[in-house]
């Protein structure tokens, strides 16, 4: 078969990149969970794009963190990632625009909210508040909506 026929897919490196990313973060975050303290530096060993990666298992670490009642602050991850501080910025600039986790999750629900919940039973969204209808379309309806537990706001697709 020539090259560049074939019916298969081709599956390209950002593919197995974000694969590996993925396994790494889901290690990662099992390890939080589990109590067992990761260190970031150690999970960002071999990766190709170690600046990536970093942000997005400081975004758990924070999250993690802030479910816990601590209060990382930006300096720290600063001086631990030197070559990184614009990412670190970038990542405590973007979670500070989350709304704290002991926040009244109503006061984060525009009161027409509703109105789009009565669209779907209860069941079919449980763990999220849905807060507006994006988009329509072949595969469904795609809403805006605040996962209630990891409290942050999702693209949620029905």
């Amino acid at each position: 078969m020539e090259a560049g026929n074939s019916d298969e897919p081709v599956r390209s490196k950002p593919d197995s990149t974000l694969q590996r990313f993925d396994v790494i973060c889901n290690a990662f975050e099992s390890a939080l969970i589990e109590g067992k303290a990761p260190q970031i530096e150690d999970y960002l060993n071999n990766t190709e794009k170690p600046e990536s990666l970093l942000q997005e298992l400081l975004a758990l670490e924070l999250d993690y963190k802030r479910s816990e009642s601590e209060t990382p602050n930006a300096e720290d991850y600063e001086a631990r990632f030197p070559q990184y501080q614009d990412v670190v910025r970038s990542v405590f600039a973007e979670e500070s625009t989350m709304a704290p986790r002991d926040a009244n999750l109503a006061d984060t629900v525009p009161a027409d909210a509703g109105s789009l919940e009565s669209t779907a039973t209860s069941g079919d969204f449980a763990g999220y508040a849905l807060l507006e209808e994006i988009a329509r379309g072949g595969m469904g309806v795609v809403y805006r909506a605040l996962q209630t537990k990891a409290n942050r706001v999702v693209a949620l697709l029905r």
